[in-house]
Order: structure tokens, then sequence, then C-alpha cells
């Protein structure tokens, strides 16, 4: 109106009209609507997460997404960082916006891209593994071997040694994203009791009388694993693989019973145990891989390797005195035998402590469970 009394024919007015028009399309054509199946199109294209938000982030459409549709994108591979996108960009959309107001492009304000590196998000799990294990003892075997050497005559000894063939360690574990397709996790275990023991029984006879000793050591193992861990999990995958490290703490308990008879001549005489405890640490390097049999839960196999894992000084007492298993050199053969010593005393130059040994490969399966689903 104003150009009109200013005396501008209608022929210029006309003119501005039109190239006002020309230069406002592309504005409107760059905000193209997108549908869902453009979403799983650009999806099962290889398009990155980031470049299918932004595209949505620039549409003009606002999701209003129901069961059957998240169902939908979800069967079609879309991830769920986009699927999020579009909820939000929903919501947004299906807000009165002030007139002549454009949907922001992700990274403007009020439009940010959510992703992973907006927060730490810690998806958490339980998990249970369990396989074949071999404690490392070779004491009670030194002890055969010196009772055997160590025979006269119308004596005899019988001995066996023994363990549980499984093992297993009830955990829970929490996992964020660090980069696509690369998780960062941890795992703290309560690990299930390792079972080894060692039967023995000596005995003597003459024609004055006879004298039978029976005893046994039954020990009781906890480990107790901690792990730091990264695993390559490509989301449209069922599979990933991970490695990690971690620190084990080492618990044993070993109960000693022993008991005595005698006939004729012969005499005997048992002495009392209470436990003897020690405890100890590890290292260990663990790899593996697991596949998903569900949203929420996977299988897997996982190899690891404990080094140090040693545990010695186990202190009880002996009819009431504070004492240590030990391993004593005899002089007449060289061989070593289980005994006990005085904690106040010390030990002597023939006698080392006793140890169990745990470390070495163990090869586990094992289930996770993931609470909220599949990170």
């Amino acid at each position: 109106m104003a150009l009109h009394d200013e005396g501008v024919s209608n022929a210029v007015i006309n003119a501005v009209k039109k190239r006002a028009e020309q230069q406002t399309a592309p504005a409107a054509a760059e905000f193209k609507p997108i549908t869902c199946e453009d979403v799983i199109t650009l999806s099962k294209a290889g398009l990155s997460d980031a470049a299918i938000i932004a595209a949505i982030g620039n549409s003009v459409t606002g999701f209003n997404l129901d069961t059957r549709q998240l169902l939908n994108l979800k069967t079609a591979g879309v991830s769920n960082a986009v699927i999020e996108a579009m909820q939000k960009y929903g919501y947004a959309a299906s807000s009165p916006a002030p007139q002549g107001a454009l949907p922001a492009a992700p990274g403007a304000p009020g439009g940010k891209t959510p992703t992973h590196e907006d927060g730490l998000v810690i998806h958490l799990g339980a998990g249970f593994d369990a396989g074949p294990y071999r404690s490392r003892t070779k004491e009670f075997t030194r002890d055969i071997a010196w009772e055997k050497a160590s025979l006269a005559a119308g004596q005899s000894f019988s001995g066996e040694t023994a363990q549980t063939g499984a093992a297993g360690t009830a955990y829970l574990f929490g996992e964020t994203a660090v980069k696509h397709d690369w998780k960062l996790g941890f795992s703290l275990g309560l690990g299930l009791a390792d079972h080894s023991w060692y039967d023995y029984r000596t005995s003597e006879s003459d024609l004055s009388g006879s004298v039978s000793f029976k005893g046994k050591f039954d020990n009781i193992a906890g480990i107790f694993p901690a792990e730091i861990y990264v695993k390559y999990s490509p989301e449209r995958e069922k599979h990933s693989f991970f490695f990690g490290m971690g620190a084990d703490y080492l618990r044993t308990t070993t109960n000693i019973t022993a008991s005595c008879s005698a006939s004729g001549s012969y005499s005997c005489y048992a002495y009392n145990f209470s436990p003897f405890l020690a405890s100890g640490s590890a290292i260990h390097a663990a790899a593996g891989g697991e596949y998903f049999i569900g949203p929420k839960i996977s299988l897997g196999l996982n190899v690891k390797y404990l080094f140090g894992g040693k545990v010695r000084d186990l202190r009880g007492t002996v009819d009431g005195v504070k004492s240590r298993l030990v391993m004593v050199k005899d002089p007449a053969n060289g061989l070593e035998y289980l005994g006990t010593a005085p904690v106040s005393q010390g030990l002597a130059a023939n006698e080392r402590l006793f140890e169990y040994d745990y470390s070495g490969p163990r090869v586990n399966a094992f289930i996770k469970y993931y609470f909220g689903g599949r990170p």
C-alpha cells in the first residue's frame, strides 16, 4: 500500500512480490516433512544416527509414535538414539510454536541432538559364570610322597586328594557407551566356593598290638573378582567381544580333623584343630564374547588367567596354641611333609609356609541379564 501511495506502478509492485516468493521458496523446501518410512529407509541405507537425527530436526512434521510404530521402527533396525530423537521432536512439534518459527536444527539452542555424550548413562545388569578349575596345590602330593618313602616294616599308608570339578561367580556389572559401537564396563563378583580336600590314613601293627591314625584337610576357597573391560558391541549385531583386566581377593578356610585308635601295647593322641585361615590377592586378564538371545539376555564364553594367585600363612590353633601350617623338609630323604608350627616360635631352617596356588587359566561359560535392556 505504501509503494502504491508513492506512485509506484502495479507492474513494479508485482515484480517485487514475485521476487520475494522466489527467495522464500528454498527455505520452505529446506524443512521438507519426514515420515517414519523415510527414517527406516535412511537407516537401512547406512546413514549415521547423527545424519538421520539432523534430518528429523529439520522436518516440520512432528511424530506421534504409537506402540505399533515403535515396534516397526525397532524391527527395521532403527537405533534407540534415533527413535528417542523422533519422540523428542514429536513432543516439541505438538506444542504451539510462535508464528514463523522453524524447528531448531541439531546443535542449536533448544534442538540439541540426544547422544550418549550428553551425560554418563550406565546400564546395569547381573550375571553368573561357571567352569572347570584346578587349584595347583602340590603340598598334599608332597606329603603323600614323604609318607610312602618313610614307611617301615609293619606300617602302611593311604592318601587321596580330590577337588570339585567346577566353580562359579555371581556378579553385578555396569556398562556405558564411550564411542560408537564401543562400551566401557565394570563388574564386581562374589565367587562361589572352590572345594578341595586331602584324606590320609596311617597304620602300624605287630604282635603286641596296632595303632591307626586318620586325618583330613578340607579346604574352602572364595575368589572375589573386580574387573574393568572394553567391549565392541555393534548395535545391529547380536554378538559382541570384550577384553579386560582385574584384581581378585582370595580367601581360604582349611578345616583339619584327626582321629586315632589303638590296641594292645600301642597308644595314641589326636590333636584338636581350629580352622586355619588366610587371604591373598591376584590380578587377571580376561577376554571373550557374548551372543544376545533376547533384548535383555546374553550367553557367552570367557577365558581368564590369574597371575600370582597364591595364598599362604594359614593360621589357626592346635590344642589352643596359635599355629600355622608349614611344610617341613626331612633331611633323611629330602622330601617335605605337612606339619604345624607355633606362631610364637617362627619358622625353622627346614620349614616353609604351606600355600595354595590358584594361578593359571580358567574357562567359564556365562549368562548375563541387562536390567534395562541391551545398551
